[in-house]
């Protein structure tokens, strides 16, 4: 349980708008009656995503914050603050919901994360063909050395 000192000055709980998600994954804001989505998030498969969430009680009432996917109680520091992370090894989004509660009152957060599947490099070859910097190149000295009546010396390179 953590305990905040001094009331604070919350503002007001705001949500997202549920397009890129599911709606069945983000359950509703027992206070508002709302979808409770607070922040989207793009991610690459295998990449760990840290999250840094805020609690806040506007009269400081002690509170208890949790994961409502682990059941774990959460830390949180002198300011409000807690951290989790969310990782994913295929592609998809991964759903995390937060509960707080100042034993009176109950309130959700749902952070989503988007795991991209992480695109590989591309290898090519870089063929001399009409069109190509080298071949237009190579044809400008072929231009100038018939231009200029001197021929190109073997090792000549254009830069």
């Amino acid at each position: 349980m953590s305990t905040l000192a001094l009331a604070q000055n919350c503002g007001d709980q705001t949500f997202l708008p549920l397009d890129d998600v599911d709606a069945n994954q983000v359950p509703m804001d027992p206070v508002s009656q709302e979808p409770c989505l607070v922040r989207f998030i793009e991610a690459k498969v295998h990449g760990e995503v840290v999250i840094h969430g805020t609690a806040c009680d506007g009269d400081a009432d002690p509170m208890i914050v949790w994961r409502e996917d682990t059941g774990e109680r959460m830390a949180v520091d002198p300011n409000g603050v807690f951290t989790f992370t969310v990782t994913s090894p295929v592609p998809g989004i991964v759903y995390t919901t937060i509960g707080a509660t100042d034993g009176i009152v109950t309130r959700l957060a749902t952070y989503a994360v988007r795991f991209r599947a992480n695109q590989a490099p591309v290898l090519g070859y870089l063929d001399p063909e009409p069109g190509n910097v080298m071949h237009l190149k190579q044809k400008l000295l072929m231009v100038w050395a018939k231009w200029t009546g001197m021929p190109l010396s073997s090792g000549f390179v254009f830069q």
